[in-house]
């Protein structure tokens, strides 16, 4: 599985200067650690920080797209949450079997209206990573068969 991860851009796109996400987003440092130990399908795992690299939603999709990744997982703090909807926009249109899914504060809060947008496959609430771990190896598992019993049981 080629999965990226995108801790999306704060600061670019209406947030208050000084006041983004300038730190390591550990928390998707964290899911790729885990994932790297555990997940039964020996991801290959990007890290995109567009807030620390100051990046637009079209360099991001710049970046993202030519990998034609399986999964994109962001991070989604309620301030960009907007931006992690027009990002899932944007790659959306241009990939064509990509899941999107977010996680942190917003979709854990607010996981019925998060999914409401059309472009999110997946919410984890809580802490992701036995959850996002077992997502990506069963999203594996449905890529690699056709077994509806399996889509039934799993999801």
């Amino acid at each position: 599985m080629n999965i990226f991860f995108i801790n999306p851009p704060f600061e670019r796109y209406g947030g208050l200067k000084g006041h983004g996400g300038k730190a390591t987003p550990l928390n998707l440092c964290y899911l790729s650690a885990y994932l790297k130990k555990y997940s039964k399908t020996k991801p290959v795992i990007n890290l995109v920080d567009a807030e620390a690299e100051g990046l637009s939603f079209e360099k991001i999709v710049e970046i993202v797209v030519p990998n034609e990744p399986d999964i994109i997982a962001m991070t989604a703090p309620t301030p960009v949450v907007s931006n992690c909807f027009e990002i899932a926009k944007l790659l959306k249109n241009n990939l064509n079997n990509c899941k999107i899914v977010l996680g942190g504060p917003h979709p854990s809060i607010f996981p019925k209206e998060t999914l409401e947008n059309k472009e999110i496959d997946f919410c984890v609430i809580g802490e992701g990573e036995l959850v996002f771990c077992e997502l990506v190896d069963t999203l594996y598992e449905l890529k690699n068969t056709n077994d509806l019993e399996l889509t039934k049981k799993r999801l």
